[in-house]
């Protein structure tokens, strides 16, 4: 017998549909009296496929039009990449749970096979990408590499690095991952050390979004939610939210439990000269706290 129907908004594209389903199963595994139905939602940046992130505003591209939905009650919570969120959320909605992270660094997914490291990259090479932070990372590895925006969900990018000018491009991993797509018999990939390409804050993470009046949905979510996880994306959030941070600046942010605690990296780029850019780690026992002595830190470096 069902006992209940939730209504769960996500944007429409596969690698979301993936990750919706994914929480859904983990969902059905505990409450399996529930029943759960995906309403997909066009976001602003899904709208503008072919413009550049950075030109279409920053604030909640991917997110604002599903947080409407929760505000106007059609849907019960939302399933987002936690990367995608704003650093401030809609006045009363919540991240309420965060389930196990998926994988957290970047791949460099390249034309050719034989590449095993970024050094070994042609001088000059294109590389695909829209995100500041993945152009300033790749810079301070190689400063003679150009790179060209890219857009679309993830086949459509990997058709366009086989069809068009580009000699490879930088995707999540967790992306690839979800999509059955991360593997090396398909796909030619070098992944990228998290410690000098520190991915972005909430990267790998799914974030369940609710109202924070739902006292029903909040109690079904957590049943789901990794406290590891949770901490970990506080903190990065927290790094995000101190630099007021948006998709048009070049940062990054990944944080980890470890057995005394928990081990941050971040860093921060020049939005003007992408040669530019300093990073800091740090240890701390409170989340919030050492995402924001980060920012602190990245701050005084500059």
């Amino acid at each position: 017998m069902i006992d209940k129907v939730f209504r769960i908004g996500t944007r429409g594209s596969r690698l979301a549909l993936a990750q919706t389903n994914e929480v859904i199963q983990r969902l059905e595994a505990v409450v399996p009296q529930c029943r759960f139905e995906i309403v997909p939602i066009k976001t602003k940046g899904d709208l503008k496929p072919h413009t550049a992130l950075t030109k279409l505003g920053s604030n909640g591209l991917f997110a604002r039009e599903v947080e409407t939905e929760l505000l106007n009650g059609t849907i019960d919570f939302a399933v987002h990449s936690a990367k995608d969120l704003p650093a401030k959320l809609a006045p009363q909605l919540m991240i309420t749970a965060v389930p196990p992270r998926a994988l957290a660094y970047d791949v460099l997914v390249l034309k050719k096979p034989g590449i095993t490291a970024v050094s070994q990259l042609a001088k000059g090479a294109v590389i695909g990408t829209g995100s500041p932070r993945r152009v300033s990372l790749l810079t301070q590895l190689r400063h003679d590499l150009q790179f060209k925006n890219i857009r679309g969900n993830v086949p459509t990018r990997l058709e366009k690095l086989q069809t068009q000018d580009f000699d490879g491009l930088i995707l999540a991993a967790a992306g690839l991952q979800r999509l059955g797509l991360l593997d090396a018999s398909r796909l030619n990939f070098v992944p990228l050390p998290m410690d000098r390409f520190v991915p972005a804050p909430g990267q790998g993470l799914l974030a369940l979004e609710c109202h924070e009046t739902n006292a029903e949905v909040k109690a079904l979510l957590a049943k789901i939610n990794d406290a590891a996880a949770y901490m970990a994306l506080t903190c990065e959030r927290s790094f995000l939210q101190t630099l007021e941070g948006d998709c048009t600046i070049p940062l990054g942010c990944h944080c980890v439990t470890t057995k005394t605690g928990l081990t941050a990296t971040a860093f921060l780029g020049d939005k003007q000269n992408s040669q530019c850019g300093v990073f800091a780690s740090g240890h701390g026992l409170e989340p919030a706290a050492l995402g924001r002595q980060l920012a602190l830190e990245v701050i005084k470096k500059v």
